[in-house]
């Protein structure tokens, strides 16, 4: 699932070295930090490219459900990837 909306508009409108538009989805790599914000790890599944995106810890429960889903659906090309 593409998550774009989640990262800054250079970022989420950006494009890859071979032209298509980025299309970030997340690492599973999810970490709580300092004054109650998120952090999660995102690539584009593209070009590779990964990028960390910022969210406040009521951003991150909206959007939750749908960054867990991404992760769950993409998991196998993530390991195929690393593999």
């Amino acid at each position: 699932m593409k998550l774009n909306h989640l990262l800054p508009s250079h970022l989420s409108k950006g494009r890859c070295k071979n032209g298509k538009q980025h299309f970030w989805i997340p690492t599973g790599a999810v970490e709580a930090k300092l004054g109650d914000n998120v952090a999660i790890c995102l690539f584009c599944k593209h070009c590779n490219k990964r990028e960390w995106t910022f969210l406040t810890h009521n951003e991150y429960n909206i959007h939750k459900g749908v960054i867990d889903n991404a992760i769950e659906t993409n998991e196998s090309s993530l390991v195929n990837r690393i593999n």
